[in-house]
């Protein structure tokens, strides 16, 4: 990635900070991005945009999250506006649909592969990630997205093995029913 070729231009304190930063959590941006894009160039263009808005709003940062936390964050969203300019710009041919709008259950039972391909379950996922509660969202990014060990996510949350499976628990837990809530429209909650 090239996201340091700018940081000679900055004030020598933030560049050292941004180099820091780039150095640590660089590398598990780029793949997150990547991830949701599946494109070299769009992925690391998000990641220069999340440094460039931390730079911004440093001054919001308030130690209520982690750094990456925070910066992940801020990627999330910067991927989620890459996607809805995209959207303006591109018609896609539409999914078969339900009479209420939603798309066809067939769609993705013929074509399960569609389900990930499908822009409407990457929002509905994100959305549910982002309803998590700071703690559990954490480890998810950390285990799930950066691809953290057990033992890495310990060491850097200073927490045990048990709270660890316990937070990972909660979390696939609350994705789960948050997805069959939003997604697959199946609540597992009983109606009084």
């Amino acid at each position: 990635m090239n996201t340091k070729n700018g940081i000679a231009s900055l004030d020598s304190d933030v560049a050292d900070v941004l180099e820091q930063c780039v150095d640590r959590f660089g590398n598990a941006l780029f793949r997150f991005a990547f991830a949701r894009t599946g494109q070299e160039a769009v992925a690391e263009e998000l990641v220069q945009e999340t440094f460039l808005a931390a730079i911004a709003g440093g001054k919001k940062f308030r130690n209520e999250a982690t750094l990456s936390t925070w910066l992940f964050a801020i990627l999330k969203n910067k991927v989620a506006d890459h996607f809805r300019v995209q959207n303006r710009r591109v018609s896609e041919q539409p999914l078969d649909r339900t009479p209420d709008g939603q798309p066809s259950p067939s769609t993705y039972r013929d074509n399960p592969e569609a389900l990930f391909e499908a822009d409407e379950f990457w929002e509905t996922f994100h959305g549910c990630v982002d309803r998590l509660p700071n703690k559990l969202a954490e480890v998810f990014i950390l285990r799930e997205i950066n691809q953290h060990s057990p033992q890495e996510i310990r060491e850097l949350l200073g927490i045990g093995a048990t709270n660890l499976s316990m937070r990972l628990s909660r979390c696939r837990l609350a994705l789960r029913e948050c997805l069959n809530v939003r997604w697959f429209d199946q609540s597992n909650s009983t109606k009084s």
